[in-house]
């Protein structure tokens, strides 16, 4: 498969170009870049560590909240960047 052929990362779901990764120990083919440092790393880094499964679901769990709030707060600048009303706070 060429490297500018799409591909489906098995935990995203979103589609990509590139290589792709390893996702193990994620099941399926192969995750994109953004995935593969947001949660393939860190899982491996901290399994390699010997840390529980559980402490590994938080790790994660908190590694993907903060990616939200990362994407709210670059929506908020983005909007006021461009001379807009700030978004109301939920």
């Amino acid at each position: 498969m060429a490297t500018n052929d799409p591909k489906t990362c098995c935990i995203c779901g979103e589609e990509f170009t590139g290589f792709g990764n390893n996702p193990e120990p994620f099941k399926g083919e192969t995750c994109c870049n953004d995935c593969n440092d947001r949660f393939v790393t860190p899982t491996r880094m901290c399994l390699g560590r010997g840390y529980d499964n559980e402490s590994v679901l938080m790790l994660l769990m908190t590694i993907a909240e903060l990616g939200k709030c990362f994407v709210k707060m670059n929506a908020e600048w983005a909007a006021v960047a461009k001379g807009m009303e700030r978004p109301e706070a939920n």
